[in-house]
């Protein structure tokens, strides 16, 4: 890779964190995975990670700080006031020459269907928002994004905690063979042999690093038939309709939806339920991850050119 041409991308999102360096004139890509950053999940923890990683995977490429065009971070939780200082305080220790931009990882999915056009994007993955510049005035535009313990409605993470809180709630109830089904699952998912302690872990602190995880299990269930597991999934689409009628409140406009995040990508059921909730919309999304948005972001770069860059190594 020729560093004087080099940028990075990073998506940081609750589950994974994805980094992107990119040759712009070579058309060159690497690429590279590691665990969740989204401070608001994973605390100060989730940042060290980040910076950690992103140090690592320059000196595996023989890169020098100093070579490097430019960096955008698109960072779950990226509002909170709390990581700020630690975020711009990295940055500019270890950046100095670099440009340097922080924005969420909602506007790199954004920027990976619409590129700098004007367009209406509903991620869901661990979190759920929506994004949209379909406006006059094109400005960016965001409704939910609450964060994962302040309801991010029908996410990965709030399909599983609204499942955990409803066996919490009829523990004591007549269970038929739909909870039952239900708790031989969450058993099953925290290799737990008795109920009680799969409650006192899955919301605890090392228990929601996986509770995300346990959703596409519970669409599977609501897709063969699990009543209480399709009532969620249901509740859940009706609160993604919900983010997209408060975005066209705030006088967006659209007939054309970007989807990305692993949760409505990943699970046909789960999308085709939420689809239904809406007609007369034409839904379209990326084939690529959201960390190739900071092509776009930086470099101005069209989501159709994405395929141009090749692997590196």
């Amino acid at each position: 890779m020729n560093q004087n041409n080099l940028i990075i991308s990073i998506d940081g999102g609750g589950s994974k964190t994805d980094f992107l360096i990119a040759d712009i004139k070579k058309k060159l890509k690497y690429e590279y995975s590691t665990s969740g950053s989204n401070p608001n999940f994973h605390g100060s923890d989730g940042l060290k990670n980040l910076f950690d990683e992103l140090k690592k995977i320059q000196e595996l490429n023989n890169i020098n700080v100093n070579d490097i065009k430019s960096i955008v971070l698109g960072l779950a939780g990226i509002s909170n006031k709390k990581y700020k200082n630690d975020l711009n305080g990295f940055f500019k220790n270890f950046y100095r020459n670099s440009k340097i931009v922080l924005t969420s990882d909602a506007e790199l999915a954004h920027k990976t269907i619409w590129g700098n056009n004007i367009g209406t994007t509903l991620l869901v993955g661990t979190g759920s928002i929506g994004i949209s510049n379909s406006n006059k005035n094109k400005k960016l535009i965001i409704s939910g994004g609450l964060g994962f313990e302040n309801n991010d409605v029908g996410s990965g993470y709030w399909i599983a905690k609204t499942l955990i809180l409803f066996l919490i709630s009829n523990k004591n109830i007549f269970k038929n063979n739909f909870c039952n089904e239900l708790i031989e699952l969450v058993k099953e998912h925290y290799n737990k042999k008795n109920f009680d302690d799969v409650l006192d872990y899955a919301l605890g602190h090392e228990g929601k690093f996986v509770l995300a995880n346990l959703s596409p299990k519970i669409i599977k269930l609501a897709k063969m038939g699990n009543e209480i597991a399709y009532k969620i999934c249901d509740d859940g689409c009706e609160g993604l309709k919900e983010i997209l009628t408060d975005l066209k409140s705030k006088n967006n406009f659209f007939d054309t939806i970007g989807i990305h995040g692993s949760i409505i990508l990943k699970n046909e059921f789960y999308r085709k339920l939420f689809f239904s909730k809406l007609v007369n919309i034409n839904w379209i999304k990326s084939e690529y991850k959201s960390v190739f948005g900071g092509l776009t972001v930086l470099e101005n770069i069209n989501p159709n050119q994405y395929k141009k860059f090749t692997n590196y190594g």
